[in-house]
């Protein structure tokens, strides 16, 4: 796993939901843009927003920013990055590669399992 947070922060994530595998850090992330991994579009992240919020003024992220604090679901590093998982083979290549948004569209873990006893 490849992450976009601090050694530090990644531990107790990894302690939080008993993670059985390693957390890379990549706070500058050196290995998104070598996987060619951006940031999500306007309509991939703001489609349920009013039309104001898309011109991304500074006062409205600020806003935003402060009504997702309040209600205690504060941002989290780069919330546009997109999220994408990748299975890669023991010769290199990408054998699997999955990009969801949201956190209920992750892979199932049998879909990776799988690509990787097929790798």
């Amino acid at each position: 796993m490849v992450a976009q947070g601090e050694p530090e922060r990644a531990l107790v994530y990894r302690a939080k939901y008993d993670l059985p595998c390693s957390i890379l850090c990549d706070p500058d992330h050196d290995a998104y843009r070598a996987f060619g991994i951006g940031h999500w579009p306007v309509e991939r992240i703001l489609y349920d927003a009013p039309a104001d919020f898309w011109s991304h003024a500074h006062d409205i992220g600020v806003a935003c920013r402060a009504g997702r604090r309040a209600e205690g679901r504060p941002l989290v590093d780069d919330p546009w990055r997109q999220v994408i998982e990748f299975v890669v083979g023991t010769n290199g290549k990408i054998r699997l590669s999955y990009s969801y948004q949201h956190c209920e569209d992750f892979p199932r873990a049998s879909v990776l399992t799988t690509a990787a006893h097929l790798s």
